[in-house]
C-alpha cells in the first residue's frame, strides 16, 4: 500500500508540474533559449565571443551552455515523434483532435516577443522537473532510513511551492546542481572518486556550489581518503573539464578561460544584495548599493567573508567521520549560511540550504517548523523577482509598499530562523545520533 501511495504520488507530482510548464515563460528563459539555438545552428567555438544577442550575452558555464544547446536538440526529437505518432494514428483511422492541435502548436513560436517553439521552451523545462522529483526521492530515501513516515516529507517537498516555482514555471538548473551536489556529499565517504565527480559536475552547471567546497576538501581530508582516489578524481575532473572548454575555443584553452570566459561570468557590478531577503538586504531593502559599503568603518565584502570563516570554522566542528547526520547539519550551515551573510547573492542561491534544511529536520523534528518559514519567504523571495502569477498582486502591494518595507521584516525572519536552528544543533551538542531516537 506504501509503494503505491509513493507512486501515486510522485505521478501526481510530475503531472502537476507538466502542467504548469506552458502557463508562463519567465526572460531568463528566453536568454537560455537563444543560448542553445546558437549553439545547434551555429558553432560552440564562436559563442562566447560573439557579440550580437538580442536578450543578454551568455554568462553560464560552458557545461550549462552545452546543456541548453542540447535542450535544442531534444526538442527536435520530441517534435519528430509527435509528428510520426501523428501519421501513426492517422493511418490507424484514430483522431485525436486535441491531441493533433497540440503537436501542431508545439512547433509554432509562442509570440512575436518570445520568438522560440513552444517545445523548445517545454525542453528547457524538462530536466529540472526531472531532477526537482529526483530531490523529493532523495529526501524520501533519507528520512526512511531515519524516519518511519518518510512519505511526509516526500509530499512536503513535492507540494513545496518554491520546488515546482523554479522548475516548472521559472526553468531553471537550480535542481540539477542541487541534486548532484547533494548526492556528491552522500557518496564522499564510500565513492570519494565518484563523489568529487559529482561535485565538480554541480559546480559546472551552477558555480554556487563553490560555496561548499571548503566543506567538502575537510571532510575528504578529515576522513583520511586514499590519496590515490583523490588525485584520480582530479584527474577525471580535469579531463573533462578540458573536453568541455576545447568545445568553445580555436585558440587555447588557458586564454579562453582567462580572457573570453571569465569576463562573461564576471559582467555583473558587486552588489551588497541583489533581490535576496538575506542579512545585507536588512540595511538596502531595494537599494542597489555596492558590497564596498561600509558599516562600522569595514567594507561589507570582508564582514561577509568573516562570516564565511566563522560558519565554515562551525561546520568542521560538526563533522564526524563517516557520519551522514553530522554532514547534513554542516551543509545546511554553509550553504544556508553562505547565502545569508555572503553579498552579491541573489534569490535563488539559498535552494541548497531550503533542501538540506528539510533534510535535516528528519533529523531534529523540532527544526520542521522554524524550515517552513525559511521555504515561505524563500517562496515569497522568488514571487519577489518575477511577481509572477498576476492574481497575486496583493502580495506584490504588500511587498513594495511603503519603500519595500515588508523585506526587512522577512529578512529578519530568515535571520532568526536559521539562529534558531543553529540553537538547536548546539544544545544537542553536535550529537545528531541522539535526537533520532526521539523522532521514532
Amino acid at each position: 500500500m506504501k509503494k503505491l501511495i509513493i507512486v501515486v504520488v510522485i505521478c501526481l507530482a510530475i503531472g502537476f508540474r507538466f502542467l504548469l510548464t506552458p502557463t508562463t515563460f519567465h526572460q531568463d528563459l528566453l536568454s537560455q533559449a537563444s543560448w542553445g539555438e546558437y549553439i545547434f545552428f551555429a558553432s560552440s567555438k564562436t559563442f562566447y565571443s560573439h557579440n550580437i544577442w538580442t536578450f543578454s550575452w551568455p554568462n553560464h558555464p560552458p557545461l550549462t551552455s552545452l546543456y541548453y544547446g542540447y535542450c535544442y536538440k531534444l526538442y527536435r526529437q520530441i517534435s519528430l515523434k509527435l509528428h510520426q505518432s501523428v501519421i501513426f494514428f492517422s493511418k490507424k483511422g484514430v483522431n485525436f483532435n486535441k491531441y493533433y492541435q497540440f503537436v501542431n502548436g508545439f512547433d509554432e513560436l509562442v509570440s512575436p516577443e518570445k520568438p522560440f517553439p513552444l517545445g523548445f521552451f517545454l525542453s528547457l523545462k524538462i530536466f529540472p522537473i526531472i531532477f526537482d522529483v529526483l530531490i523529493g526521492l532523495l529526501i524520501f530515501y533519507i528520512a526512511k532510513i531515519n524516519y518511519k513516515n518518510s512519505i511526509k516529507y516526500l509530499i512536503i517537498y513535492l507540494v513545496s511551492p518554491f520546488s515546482w516555482y523554479i522548475s516548472s514555471l521559472w526553468g531553471q538548473s537550480d535542481q540539477i546542481q542541487a541534486f548532484l551536489t547533494l548526492v556528491s556529499f552522500i557518496y564522499i565517504f564510500k565513492y570519494p572518486v565518484l563523489s568529487i565527480f559529482l561535485f565538480y559536475l554541480g559546480v559546472s552547471i551552477k558555480p554556487t556550489s563553490i560555496f561548499l567546497l571548503p566543506l567538502f576538501l575537510f571532510i575528504i581530508l578529515k576522513n583520511k581518503t586514499d590519496f590515490k582516489k583523490i588525485l584520480l578524481g582530479g584527474i577525471l575532473c580535469f579531463v573533462i573539464n578540458y573536453l568541455i572548454f576545447i568545445a568553445f575555443t580555436n585558440t587555447d584553452v588557458y586564454d579562453f578561460t582567462l580572457n573570453t570566459l571569465m569576463p562573461r561570468l564576471f559582467d555583473r557590478p558587486p552588489r551588497l544584495t541583489t533581490n535576496a531577503y538575506n542579512f545585507w538586504h536588512i540595511f538596502t531593502l531595494d537599494k542597489g548599493l555596492s558590497d564596498q559599503t561600509k558599516f562600522l568603518f569595514i567594507p561589507a565584502s570582508i564582514w561577509s567573508g568573516l562570516f564565511f570563516i566563522i560558519i565554515n570554522f562551525l561546520s568542521f566542528k560538526i563533522i564526524k567521520n563517516k557520519n551522514m547526520k553530522s554532514v547534513v547539519v554542516a551543509i545546511f550551515i554553509v550553504s544556508f549560511g553562505s547565502w545569508l551573510f555572503l553579498t552579491n547573492m541573489l534569490d535563488r542561491y539559498s535552494f541548497i540550504g531550503i533542501i538540506s534544511g528539510l533534510i535535516l529536520s528528519v533529523y531534529y523534528p523540532k527544526i520542521l517548523k522554524y524550515w517552513f518559514m525559511l521555504s515561505i519567504i524563500y517562496w515569497i523571495n522568488l514571487f519577489r523577482g518575477w511577481w509572477f502569477p498576476e492574481f497575486l498582486s496583493p502580495l506584490k502591494y504588500l511587498l513594495t509598499t511603503r519603500n519595500y518595507i515588508a523585506g526587512l521584516f522577512l529578512s529578519v525572519g530568515n535571520v532568526f530562523a536559521y539562529i534558531k536552528i543553529i540553537q538547536i544543533l548546539l544544545e544537542k551538542s553536535f550529537c545528531p545520533d541522539q535526537v533520532i531516537k526521539n523522532s521514532k
